[in-house]
């Protein structure tokens, strides 16, 4: 079983026949991204009212439980890469509630309504949209969280349509940690307006300092770059981190050879009689 549910893991603890282990040294990124096309989140104060209000713990303790698979990650670039930094950690690891209405006050939001997208299927996803609905609403926000199917959501996404005609306001995603490890391999970091990621943000200067990344082979002018877009990026609310797990495999103990590496892959395995 590529992904073992995880609260499922106690079931075969002491099964000599079953072993559990994660077999990617970096694990999943999970995030979540805005619509930078419609009211609310075309302003950034309300934006980071969103962000401040969401706090990575209470996501993962829901959508993981055991301490043992998951952290605290607020790099853009996802933890245990190279160009990994924890800038702007204080918006986006702890929840600060009072923080986020006072950014709501401030940028005058009107109680425009949020369609946060909830993939009610894939469980490496369901948990994350309804913790982040209740926090919102705390700082408040008018929420309306849309339960749907995954492929439904995927659909969803792409439309370019107003939320209530639709589009949406928020979703979220999962990717392998190498995915996203700089910003040219991060496709939500693209900034290039219709032609960026779903959520379409436009910011030229994300663009000039990505194409400065692509340019050079100097790796400490690339981490430098590299940090710079996770202060931009984490300041503008380009896409946000959530934290990173480790999913358990589960497999026979009559295979062996099973890859460590940072996608699932099927080849070198071999079975005993």
């Amino acid at each position: 079983v590529e992904q073992f549910p995880y609260d499922l893991l106690p079931m075969i603890e002491g099964n000599k026949d079953l072993k559990e282990e994660s077999l990617s040294p970096v694990g999943y990124f999970t995030m979540y991204r805005f619509n930078f096309k419609y009211p609310p989140f075309n302003n950034k104060k309300i934006r980071q009212a969103a962000m401040y209000a969401i706090g990575q713990e209470d996501v993962m303790k829901a959508l993981v439980g055991n301490p043992k698979y998951w952290k605290t990650c607020a790099s853009l670039w996802g933890c245990g890469t190279p160009m990994e930094s924890d800038i702007g950690k204080e918006v986006v690891v702890p929840a600060n509630i009072e923080k986020a209405k006072a950014l709501l006050k401030e940028a005058g939001y009107d109680n425009t309504p949020i369609l946060v997208m909830h993939a009610t299927d894939v469980g490496t996803l369901s948990a994350q949209p309804v913790v982040m609905a209740q926090a919102l609403r705390k700082a408040g926000f008018n929420v309306n969280l849309a339960a749907m199917d995954w492929q439904s959501v995927a659909t969803r996404r792409a439309s370019k349509a107003a939320p209530a005609e639709g589009g949406w306001n928020i979703h979220n995603t999962n990717w392998y940690a190498t995915d996203v490890m700089d910003p040219v391999r991060s496709a939500p970091a693209a900034a290039n307006g219709d032609n960026a990621w779903f959520g379409w943000p436009d910011m030229p200067q994300v663009e000039e300092l990505r194409t400065k990344f692509a340019l050079t082979s100097d790796p400490a002018e690339q981490k430098k770059i590299a940090d710079e877009l996770q202060r931009i990026g984490i300041d503008e609310g380009l896409y946000v981190p959530l934290g990173q797990m480790s999913v358990p495999t589960v497999y026979s103990t009559k295979l062996s050879g099973l890859v460590h590496a940072p996608v699932f892959a099927f080849w070198n395995v071999k079975k005993a009689p």
